[in-house]
């Protein structure tokens, strides 16, 4: 949920950008889109992001939050789940609410959202290298593909036999 708050939020600081760079001067007719209206929009654009950037924060919070308590609480805990490849789901939206947290650290020139950025980052690239290795490690156990059993297990040993009616 999250994820599509940090694209919004980076789409909006990307648009106050060109603004500013003289993308209105350029065209520069009617009455909103001139070289005057260039500030205010391209403030207006990236407070906005702004806005829709601390909306993500509350989403990746409680998706932290969610997916903690859910593998806390489940029977067995912890070591009662397994991975599915569903779990690389949490890489896009994070890396794109980290790219929103970089570029405001950038346009803003703020120290505190360089750190929670690279707080952020440094979390990413943490659970990109753990599901990383939970997959190198489904694909050789042959989990990830099906194969519950292992790769030496044939289908056909697998397969309940049938009893034939004489």
């Amino acid at each position: 949920m999250y994820g599509p708050y940090g694209q919004a939020s980076v789409a909006l600081q990307a648009l106050g950008e060109a603004v500013m760079a003289g993308s209105f001067a350029g065209y520069d007719r009617g009455q909103l889109l001139t070289a005057k209206a260039a500030g205010p929009f391209a403030f207006i654009s990236h407070f906005i992001g702004l806005l829709v950037w601390g909306y993500g924060v509350f989403w990746w919070f409680f998706a932290i939050l969610t997916i903690c308590y859910t593998l806390h609480t489940q029977p067995g805990g912890w070591k009662q789940s397994w991975f599915t490849m569903s779990v690389w789901s949490v890489v896009f939206p994070w890396g794109t609410f980290t790219n929103a947290a970089v570029e405001f650290g950038r346009l803003m020139d703020s120290p505190a959202f360089d750190v929670f950025s690279t707080a952020l980052l440094l979390l990413l690239v943490l659970v990109w290298v753990i599901i990383q290795l939970l997959t190198l490690k489904g694909i050789v156990t042959g989990r990830v593909s099906g194969l519950d059993h292992g790769w030496r297990k044939r289908y056909d040993d697998r397969r309940p036999a049938i009893i034939k009616e004489a």
